[in-house]
């Protein structure tokens, strides 16, 4: 495949701006939670967390949200509005910023039944947005750029979250996940989407 040809294919997805601020979004709020599934395992004790509970915890988000996508659905259909979807983003940001200033599992696992909460509303705000946003024939390749788009994010976070724990320390990483996740809500709630 050539260079002009990979060019036109990025040309012909074309994303709107919409779909590419709210991808983006989500990407930055990714950081932290992606972060621990390269953290947690190998600082367990360190944090306060029994190795054994580890894939508990990890895995708590993905639970509470059989119950949190229908309800953010709900919220969702009655307010009409990107305003959870801002919230979603800021309450994410401060999970991670709890991550950073408090250690123990119980502290942890409340922090990700939350998130897990938040993601409801974020995963629901980016494919609303793809709808929304692109004719039906379009929507294959915009949803498919929404999710690479995130997909960056969450490997950011647990790329950056590994080499950044070892070089400047895990309190560090986390403050600093917290404050880009925070520039990306501040970002979206301050042009409404």
């Amino acid at each position: 495949m050539t260079i002009s040809a990979i060019s036109g294919i990025i040309v012909s997805i074309m994303i709107p701006r919409r779909i590419t601020v709210v991808s983006l979004a989500v990407a930055t709020s990714l950081l932290g939670d992606s972060a621990l599934y390269t953290i947690i395992p190998i600082h367990a004790e360190r944090l306060g967390i029994r190795l054994a509970l580890v894939g508990v915890l990890l895995s708590a988000n993905r639970f509470v949200r059989l119950i949190s996508n229908s309800w953010a659905g709900r919220v969702h259909d009655r307010l009409h509005s990107t305003w959870p979807f801002v919230i979603a983003l800021g309450v994410g940001a401060c999970i991670t910023a709890i991550y950073g200033l408090f250690l123990g599992f119980w502290i942890f696992f409340a922090c990700r039944l939350l998130w897990g909460i938040c993601w409801s509303f974020l995963r629901l705000e980016g494919y609303s947005s793809v709808i929304t946003e692109s004719p039906p024939e379009s929507r294959g390749k915009l949803i498919g750029a929404y999710k690479s788009i995130i997909t960056l994010g969450f490997m950011a976070g647990g790329t950056l979250g590994g080499i950044l724990t070892d070089t400047i320390g895990y309190k560090r990483c986390m403050l600093y996940f917290a404050g880009f996740s925070l520039l990306g809500a501040f970002k979206i709630g301050r042009a409404h989407v």
